[in-house]
């Protein structure tokens, strides 16, 4: 995956023909217009005391462009929804790259504590405290500018592993030296003085901890290996488009066909890490295990079947037409779709695996593959094991995006203009994630997520 590339720089630059509380006011109007579950964990009263709160700060610190991003992202944190973002001008992204005390060291939140991987000393810590403030009140801080599905804290720690560093500035938190008190896996206790670091140090140092713990031997984000009793294949997203789709899909085929020639009995699907992409790619991949026909989606929803035109930068205004086309082809004059355009594709595949199925996932499996997991819990046959996914379990919203710019900071804000209910009996709440069938404690930084025996008594238990 690529980690570095891929991570989200929450900052914006300004020009001077607006202001930030207008941004702040037209940010309000685009969610309202076109968010289609805008008030779904955070009522209208409450937003308006938020939005009301936010203009205040603002007209106190008028110039203050970090608040103004940490007010944003605070306010899509109330909405709970984590196919909201903003995005940065590449003005004031040139400014934190040049910003060089960033928190240095790789951090992952496992069971709501806070742990770093100190490289040099190889240990892996529990933070106690950073610069004299508890690790309790740093998470908090950094959950409150950090967005997820239903306000679910488990996509929350899963960004937070590849993205600490950015947070904990967004947050206000940085400084020249970091003074961190931790306690080791022997249960030693001590504190030590890191020096800050750049934006592309840091950076590698999160990106090369998330390769290892979501090992891969090549660059096409899949692979399947083969072990003694059985085999797993690991799928990191399906976000494929033109011949990056075709190869997929051609690997899909290759790998059913060497399992069945192998006469494989026991097949692992690793999703861990896997933030989604391609719904037909995720639904084209499931066939292949389904013991049934299924069913993904029980009704989608749009806010209106026509979408605000100003400030609209993606897509082009030339294919706002065709996405008008869409959105009436698509929906009712209710706003409401009930048949799922893949429909037809939801069958067991005539080639589908035969033996036991096991998929593996965890807090960074989301989007398409959390509705992976979701038909895999849903199917009988089929054996979910790991940690609750960070995708939301009831609903979510998707499929369709438009992004905006703000026209003072020239902030991008991405707005999912399609609410999905999901097809499902699972779910015990509105805002947990997929629990899996079997729960298998999570360890930080590990670069292995369960190794050969450990999977195959899995097998033994769940089948």
């Amino acid at each position: 995956m690529k980690y570095i590339l891929g991570l989200i720089i929450l900052f914006v630059s300004f020009s001077s023909d607006s202001s930030q509380i207008d941004d702040l006011r037209l940010f309000r109007e685009l969610l309202e217009r076109n968010h289609p579950l805008l008030y779904g964990y955070t009522s209208e009263k409450s937003f308006d005391n938020y939005f009301e709160q936010a203009e205040k700060l603002l007209k106190q610190n008028p110039d203050d462009i970090s608040l103004f991003t940490k007010l944003l992202a605070s306010l899509i944190e109330k909405v709970g929804c984590g196919h909201t973002k903003i995005e940065a001008a590449p003005e004031f992204s040139k400014r934190m790259l040049e910003f060089q005390t960033f928190f240095p060291l790789a951090a992952e939140v496992v069971d709501k504590k806070l742990y770093v991987l100190d490289e040099k000393a190889n240990k892996v810590l529990q933070v106690k405290a950073i610069n004299g403030q508890s690790a309790n009140k740093i998470l908090e801080s950094i959950y409150d500018v950090a967005s997820s599905d239903a306000r679910n804290p488990a996509f929350k720690n899963h960004f937070i592993g590849s993205r600490f560093f950015i947070y904990f500035n967004l947050a206000g938190l940085s400084s020249a030296e970091y003074k961190v008190k931790w306690q080791d896996q022997s249960g030693q206790e001590g504190e030590t003085l890191y020096q800050g670091k750049s934006f592309q140090e840091v950076a590698q140092v999160s990106g090369k901890a998330q390769l290892q713990k979501y090992d891969l031997n090549n660059e096409k984000e899949y692979q399947l290996k083969h072990y003694p009793g059985l085999s797993v294949l690991s799928v990191r997203g399906f976000g494929f488009r033109g011949d990056e789709e075709k190869a997929f899909h051609s690997f899909i085929d290759q790998t059913f066909t060497t399992l069945r020639e192998q006469k494989i009995q026991k097949l692992v699907i690793d999703l861990q890490g896997n933030g989604g992409g391609s719904r037909s790619l995720s639904v084209a991949l499931f066939r292949y295990i389904a013991s049934k026909e299924f069913k993904q989606r029980e009704e989608m929803r749009v806010k209106s079947r026509e979408p605000s035109r100003e400030h609209l930068v993606k897509p082009k205004v030339e294919l706002y037409p065709k996405i008008l086309a869409l959105l009436s082809n698509r929906f009712n004059e209710n706003f409401i779709q009930q048949n799922d355009h893949l429909s037809e594709n939801m069958k067991p595949h005539k080639q589908k695996f035969s033996g036991d199925v096991a998929v593996l996932v965890d807090n960074g499996t989301y989007s398409a593959a959390g509705e992976f997991a979701l038909l895999a819990k849903e199917d009988p046959a089929i054996l979910v094991v790991g940690q609750e996914t960070g995708f939301n379990c009831a609903q979510h919203n998707g499929d369709l995006t438009l992004t905006y710019q703000l026209p003072f900071t020239k902030t991008l804000l991405e707005i999912p203009t399609v609410h999905i209910k999901h097809a499902q009996s699972s779910c015990d709440n509105n805002f947990s994630g997929v629990i899996p069938d079997i729960i298998i404690a999570s360890k930080p930084f590990s670069n292995k997520a369960y190794d050969q025996s450990s999977l195959l008594s899995i097998f033994e238990k769940g089948f």
